[in-house]
C-alpha cells in the first residue's frame, strides 16, 4: 500500500474520531438508537461531500477464457516417471495407463498428476489427458503421496587396503 493511501485512510479515521464525537455532542445522543440516527446521518453527508467519481467506470477483470481449464490450475500437481509396464507410481498405489494406438506407451516420459479438491485424479502429458480416476481416500488433499523407498540397493564393495578391509567410494 502506498503513502499516499495511508494518508488518506488515516485521515478518515481522524475525521471519525474527532469529527463524529463532536456531531454525537451536538445532537445530544443519550441512547444508542440515538447515536445510530446521528451515525446514519453523519455517514450520508461525510459521503455526499467527499465522494468522487471514478475516472474510468470499465472494469479490469476479463473474463475466463473457455479453453482455460481451472480444475487444473487450481489443483495440486505432482510430477511422476512412467514406468516401463506404463505404470504411474503415486505413493503405495500405482497407476495403470492405457496403451497408445499401435501398442505404443508412455514408458519414460514425465507426467503430471493433477489432484483436484472434488477427489478426482487426473493424469496429463502435455495438454494431453490421459486418464482420469477417483483419488483413494487414504491420500488427503494438500499432502504429496511419499514415493516408494528404493531398497534394492547393491552393498558397497570392499576393497583391502594396506592388509584392512576398506569401503570403496561410488
Amino acid at each position: 500500500m502506498t503513502t499516499h493511501a495511508k494518508g488518506r485512510i488515516e485521515r478518515m479515521w481522524r475525521v471519525f474520531q474527532d469529527r463524529l464525537i463532536s456531531e454525537l455532542r451536538l445532537a445530544k445522543a443519550s441512547t444508542l438508537e440515538q447515536a445510530n440516527r446521528v451515525l446514519v446521518d453523519f455517514i450520508d453527508h461525510y459521503n455526499v461531500r467527499f465522494t468522487k467519481p471514478a475516472r474510468e467506470v470499465a472494469s479490469d477483470f476479463r473474463p475466463v477464457p473457455k479453453r482455460l481449464n481451472l480444475d487444473r490450475i487450481l489443483s495440486l500437481r505432482y510430477y511422476r516417471v512412467v514406468l516401463n509396464d506404463h505404470v504411474v507410481p503415486l505413493g503405495a498405489k500405482s497407476i495403470q495407463l492405457p496403451e497408445l494406438p499401435g501398442g505404443r506407451g508412455y514408458a519414460g516420459a514425465t507426467v503430471e498428476l493433477s489432484h483436484q479438491p472434488n477427489g478426482e485424479l487426473h493424469v496429463w502429458l502435455g495438454d494431453r489427458h490421459l486418464h482420469q480416476t477417483a483419488l483413494p481416500t487414504e491420500y488427503a488433499i494438500g499432502l504429496a503421496p511419499k514415493r516408494p523407498a528404493v531398497r534394492n540397493r547393491k552393498p558397497p564393495r570392499i576393497y583391502s587396503y594396506a592388509g584392512r578391509p576398506a569401503l570403496g567410494v561410488r
